[in-house]
């Protein structure tokens, strides 16, 4: 008759063995009662054993936190509600944009909630920029600025010359100098070195001039910035 066989987690002696290492798992010494019934104990050994061979499971890495922004992109081109779906329907499309803001048939803006660490302004201003257009002309989007005291004490010049660091990017024009209100228009966002057919705009990773960076510059002290109050202007539907 022949014998029987050797289980895959037993050596030649019948002892069990650590699944993955072969070493011998040492076995507590249990003491069985003996009216206990035979599943139960089977039960016990297995939990002795469970016991034995416990080992830590890491914990999962908590996700990054979303560090969002909303701001509102002024949008040259629409002229029908057409053309806002376009526009609107272009920016949504994107990773990172939690919200676009609906308004009116007709605005020419788009209030955008996005995630600064996916995609960044350029990135949403190439999106409209790469929408279909409806009038043949591209729908080109812009940001606005309001900086205190613009027109004092040289700070235009001082302003114009953090500009040019950007120039490759992004360009400034005074709407209003005496309140200190600007237009930053967007060139558009190059492949550069990158050879895809996939549109710039919707590349993973955030891509092209951040407005982060603006808004450091701006603000921090001398030397390492201008010292100057600045806020993006915003509208409300």
């Amino acid at each position: 008759m022949a014998g029987r066989g050797i289980a895959s987690g037993e050596t030649q002696s019948g002892e069990l063995i650590r699944p993955g290492s072969g070493e011998p798992v040492s076995m507590p010494k249990i003491t069985m009662p003996a009216s206990l019934p035979a599943v139960g104990a089977a039960l016990i050994i297995l939990a002795a054993v469970g016991a034995r061979a416990d080992e830590t499971v890491p914990a999962p890495a908590p996700a990054a936190a979303k560090q969002t922004a909303t701001l509102t992109f002024y949008v040259a081109g629409v002229e029908c509600p057409a053309c806002v779906y376009a526009v609107n329907d272009a920016i949504r499309r994107l990773d990172g944009v939690a919200e676009v803001e609906e308004g009116q048939a007709n605005e020419h803006f788009s209030n955008v909630t996005f995630d600064t660490r996916t995609i960044t302004a350029h990135q949403v201003a190439q999106a409209v920029r790469e929408a279909y257009s409806l009038h043949g002309s591209p729908y080109l989007a812009r940001l606005r600025i309001r900086v205190t005291d613009y027109a004092k004490d040289g700070n235009a010049t001082r302003v114009a010359r953090l500009f040019e660091k950007w120039k490759e990017v992004v360009r400034i024009e005074s709407a209003d100098a005496a309140k200190g209100e600007l237009v930053i228009q967007f060139l558009p966002l190059e492949p550069g070195a990158e050879t895809t057919a996939e549109p710039a705009a919707t590349r993973s990773g955030p891509r092209g001039w951040r407005h982060e960076e603006l808004l450091s510059s701006l603000t921090r002290p001398a030397p390492e910035g201008l010292g100057l109050r600045v806020e993006f202007v915003a509208e409300t539907y």
